[in-house]
């Protein structure tokens, strides 16, 4: 009997210690898979941050493009007004270049008219008097 009670203790103390052995056993895998998910969300996380960092980079890098295509519309903008405003300037001093040569033209046209009329007005008085010293001549001869 004392024997089959010290086998029953020994079958006891086996299996409490069989029963430790697998609750460590359980304790460890569990801390080992805590650990894992602790590390995959550290990762995750990591990855997250770096996608978004990379999403504000981009976003950064897009709106200083914008910026920049804004600004260089906005320099062809004053160009093509500045060249504009240019090529204005020039087809008035060109209007203005013309008017004056027409009014020299028209200057140059009446002063040649009045000329003639002049000549004209000689030329008239000259034959008049020519008609008229022949006319004396005849009488007095």
């Amino acid at each position: 009997e004392a024997e089959a009670e010290r086998k029953r203790q020994e079958e006891a103390e086996a299996e409490r210690k069989r029963q430790e052995e697998e609750a460590e056993a359980e304790r460890k895998k569990q801390e080992e898979e805590a650990e894992a998910e602790r590390k995959k969300q550290e990762e995750e996380a990591e990855t997250e941050k770096k996608r978004q960092e990379e999403e504000a980079e981009a976003e950064r890098k897009r709106q200083e493009e914008e910026e920049r295509q804004r600004h260089l519309a906005v320099l062809a903008l004053k160009h093509a007004q500045d060249e504009a405003e240019r090529k204005k300037h020039e087809e008035e001093e060109e209007e203005k270049r013309n008017h004056l040569a027409a009014l020299a033209l028209k200057h140059a046209h009446d002063e040649a008219e009045r000329k003639r009329q002049e000549e004209a007005e000689a030329e008239r008085k000259r034959q008049e008097e020519e008609a008229e010293a022949e006319r004396k001549k005849q009488e007095e001869e």
